[in-house]
Parts: structure tokens; C-alpha cells; sequence
């Protein structure tokens, strides 16, 4: 009978906790599901609160207002690779999860206190690691769901007719370009990528 020595043991120790770290992580889930679209169609309102909370209404238009969670699952299906769309299908179902077991409800039916609870716990378990390894995983694991969900919602807020015209300084007619000028403070932005 060969006898184990302690490298070896701590080799298999090590590579066997590597191996079911990795078996819970996104790459497996992105690798193995299928994206679910019936989860999606049929928890619109999901989305809805979700980029609401993100971009409220205020003086200036929300999400709802501006069609924004309509250009979310538009740009999901139709621009998104496959690995990207099941980490986001996952991360609403897993959002509506949580919110049920932390609150006894769906997130849509969730006050806006409960709301900004789980999109911070979101937030917070969605960051990268730091440095190179965050770009690492990033390139490895994808963008985590909370990171997509901001971006898409950015996006479809900043392109939207309601967006542009109602929080961004928009200009139909540009007129020649001024590379160094002064800025006013109280003049809205202009998005840009």
C-alpha cells in the first residue's frame, strides 16, 4: 500500500476545494444553461423595479418612463453573447430568491427601503477583486449580474429620446466643434461611452 505524503495530500486537499469553488461559480453556470426566456417574459415587472431603483423618477424622467427595461431585454436578446444572458436570467431569478426568503415577498412587491437593501447586497457581491485579478475575472467569469443590469440600464436610459432630451444636455443641431471651452456647472452632461 503506497503511503500518502503530506504534498500530495495537501495537492488533492487544495485541488478539490478549487474544483467545487469553481462547479458554484458563473463560468459553469454560463457554460451549461441555457438562457430562460420564459422566466424573463414572465417576470417583466421583475426588471422594471429593478432599472426603476436604478434610475427613478425625479425632476428629470425614470426607466419606466423613457422605456428603458424594453431596450434591457431587447439588447439582451439580440446584442449579448449567451454566457453574458444566462448570468444576467440568473442573477433576476436569484435577486427574486433573496428577496423572498430576506423580506417573505417578491422584490416588485418589496418597499423601496427592501429595494435598496438587496440591490446593496447585490452590489456588493457583484464587485470584482481587486487590481489585475479583477480584470481576470472579469475576462474568465464575465461581468457579474449586478455590473450588466447598471450598464444596460445606463445605456438604454442615456439613448432614449425621454432620456437625452429630459437629464442630458442634448442638441439636435451640434454646431462646430470647441475642443477647450469653459463649463458651466449647472449645464447637464452629455453621455458618452
Amino acid at each position: 500500500m503506497n503511503k500518502l505524503n503530506r504534498k500530495a495530500f495537501i495537492g488533492i486537499v487544495l485541488g478539490s476545494s478549487a474544483m467545487l469553488w469553481i462547479s458554484q461559480t458563473r463560468v459553469v453556470q454560463s457554460r451549461l444553461l441555457d438562457p430562460d426566456w420564459q422566466f424573463v417574459k414572465g417576470n417583466r415587472q421583475l426588471l422594471e423595479a429593478l432599472c426603476e431603483m436604478i434610475i427613478p423618477a425625479t425632476q428629470t424622467p425614470g426607466a419606466l418612463q423613457t422605456q428603458t427595461p424594453e431596450f434591457v431585454l431587447h439588447y439582451l436578446e439580440k446584442c449579448v453573447p449567451r454566457n453574458l444572458q444566462v448570468i444576467f436570467i440568473e442573477g433576476l431569478k436569484n435577486t427574486d430568491e433573496s428577496s423572498s426568503k430576506q423580506f417573505g415577498t417578491s422584490f416588485v412587491n418589496c418597499s423601496d427601503k427592501e429595494k435598496q437593501l438587496i440591490l446593496e447586497k447585490l452590489e456588493k457581491d457583484g464587485e470584482p477583486l481587486p487590481g489585475i485579478w479583477g480584470k481576470v475575472e472579469n475576462k474568465m467569469l464575465g461581468k457579474s449580474f449586478f455590473t450588466q443590469l447598471k450598464e444596460y440600464t445606463v445605456l438604454g436610459f442615456c439613448t432614449s429620446e425621454g432620456g437625452a432630451k429630459g437629464a442630458l444636455g442634448y442638441n439636435p443641431i451640434p454646431g462646430a466643434y470647441k475642443g477647450c471651452m469653459e463649463w458651466d456647472s449647472n449645464r447637464p452632461a452629455w453621455y458618452t461611452n
